[in-house]
């Protein structure tokens, strides 16, 4: 292959690592490519560079991330290209209206709310050309770097809002999508209602609302157009931005906006609106759909650490064509060992019982005897986490369900010499956290109780059957049910080697062994059966190696 160093290397700021000189080709030489590179590989840094190489003046480079954590670390890595090349490369973070706001500061409102109030108050701050979203807004032409969240691009409404805005085209950007495996989650771009929050509408107006209908009647698909007239959603938006002057919330606003983005995209193919245990949704169906506008770009990077199996990614996102790459883990083989159950205990519906729960205890407090430090439990739900704590004779320290808790309990575990930690595979401790003190990770075991499926809905089945027609028959089961839950366990996995130096042990007590193909070469291969009498003894052996 063709090297590209001299380019791409005037904008790098560090000593390349193992594999980054080739990942930086790939990427410069790429138009479209799906890439899985491990955590501290340094894939943000070489993204950046690589394409910085070859933007010509008049593109933009837009880095879509899911959280602030994520757009900061590319923030920060602009910065040192920066100082690198001594020339200061015009980015933006572009936020929401609502978070920097000096105004309208209600924590407790919608974003649409807070935008309608926005609209009709009145603000000295617009009236003195002081707003901060307005200043924002007005250096996304000049920029030549804009981080923002998936949304910008990916929900169609929004995507001509902001291509407007930055006064340019798709043909002009040059597109990271950073955590490329959250595409599999369309929770992010979808909405929904509970019939009480029509109720409470009804209570503002002092009157029935004939819509409030729809959620009566078993799951299944809407047709929006049957049960919804647009003047009943422009009486209900009209009363709402009323209510809303006064009350600074609005449940009537609240109802006209679900239903107003309903009737916009009923005849979207790739959205479907449905009923589900009482609540009615609005989802996209299929991830490609949503990224298939940004195949226009001049660059199109759709990386993550865990989009394993990646040709399944290409395949779902169809994205055949691109180009497709899996960067070898970095860190020594002997520093990890990965073990599984060959028999006795896993999480099938059918098999859940009070046994079980308790034969997942006792077996997890045996590792948590022979770890020491931090061993970090993931289960699939927090209902199967609560059985299982239930019969736990130990201190156990629990994922908090509210993220304002979660620094308070990060910094009382470092401060434990051992502890056990039971978290939630999908949840707040499995992506994005760091259990590292002086860059070293204090997590020396790792369990995954249970592979986390999904549990079976009716959205599940309704989904199966539309990709198992467009896909192919049982491959709605492969992308719905298998992709997700090998990628949650790669989340939580990989929160214990975060660095060259550090050490763990990886436990799956899951005896469901058909699935472990579906994951990467580096698992399969290094992969040791152990009967579950033998999984203490086996976990002891690897940390006394390294004691």
């Amino acid at each position: 292959m063709i090297s590209f160093k001299m380019l791409y290397l005037k904008y790098f700021p560090y000593n390349p690592r193992p594999f980054q000189d080739e990942l930086m080709d790939r990427i410069f030489m790429s138009n479209i490519m799906l890439c899985e590179a491990p955590t501290g590989s340094g894939k943000s840094i070489a993204s950046l560079c690589s394409f910085l190489a070859d933007k010509k003046e008049e593109e933009k480079i837009v880095v879509l991330t899911r959280t602030k954590s994520q757009a900061d670390i590319y923030l920060g890595e602009i910065k040192k290209i920066s100082e690198k090349i001594k020339k200061t490369i015009s980015a933006v973070h572009l936020v929401s209206k609502q978070e920097i706001c000096p105004k309208l500061k209600y924590s407790d409102i919608t974003y649409e709310e807070f935008n309608q109030l926005c609209r009709v108050s009145e603000c000295e701050y617009r009236d003195r050309n002081d707003c901060p979203y307005i200043k924002l807004q007005k250096k996304l032409p000049r920029a030549e770097v804009i981080v923002a969240s998936y949304n910008y691009l990916l929900y169609p409404p929004l995507r001509d809002y902001f291509l407007d805005r930055a006064e340019t085209t798709l043909e002009n950007l040059m597109v990271i999508v950073d955590e490329a495996h959250n595409l599999l989650n369309l929770d992010i771009l979808g909405r929904k209602i509970k019939e009480k929050t029509v109720k409470l509408a009804e209570k503002e107006l002092k009157e029935r609302i004939p819509l409030r209908r729809i959620f009566k009647g078993e799951d299944s698909m809407i047709d929006i157009s049957g049960w919804i007239e647009p003047e009943e959603i422009r009486y209900l938006y009209e009363m709402g931005t009323e209510i809303l002057k006064e009350k600074k919330i609005s449940f009537t606003f609240r109802t006209a906006c679900f239903f107003l983005n309903a009737y916009k995209l009923r005849y979207n193919e790739n959205f479907m609106i449905y009923r589900q245990n009482g609540e009615i949704f609005l989802k996209p169906i299929f991830p490609s759909k949503l990224i298939e506008p940004l195949i226009y770009c001049k660059k199109l990077l759709l990386m993550s650490a865990t989009l394993s199996p990646i040709e399944g990614y290409a395949t779902l996102y169809e994205l055949e064509k691109a180009e497709v790459y899996s960067m070898p883990n970095l860190f020594p083989k002997e520093n990890r060992r990965y073990l599984v159950i060959r028999s006795g205990l896993n999480t099938r519906l059918e098999s859940r019982d009070a046994m079980l729960w308790k034969k997942y205890a006792k077996t997890i407090e045996e590792i948590y005897k022979s770890t020491p430090r931090i061993t970090l439990v993931f289960f699939p739900s927090y209902e199967i986490l609560k059985e299982v704590h239930s019969f736990v004779n130990f201190n156990v320290f629990i994922e908090p369900k509210e993220n304002k808790e979660l620094k308070t309990l990060i910094e009382k575990i470092k401060n434990e010499k051992k502890a056990l930690l039971f978290a939630v595979c999908g949840g707040k401790l499995s992506e994005g956290v760091e259990f590292t003190i002086d860059g070293s990770s204090i997590v020396k075991t790792i369990v995954i109780a249970g592979l986390p499926f999904p549990v079976p809905n009716f959205e599940l089945e309704l989904k199966r059957e539309l990709y198992d027609r467009k896909f192919g028959y049982g491959r709605g089961y492969f992308f719905l049910h298998v992709l997700p839950m090998v990628n949650k366990t790669l989340q939580a996995t990989g929160r214990a080697i975060r660095s060259a130096n550090d050490r763990a042990v990886v436990v799956f007590l899951d005896d469901r062994l058909e699935h472990y193909r579906y994951f990467p070469q580096e698992i399969r291969e290094e992969l040791e059966l152990v009967e579950i009498e033998k999984i203490r003894e086996k976990v002891e052996e690897f940390h006394k190696t390294y004691a």
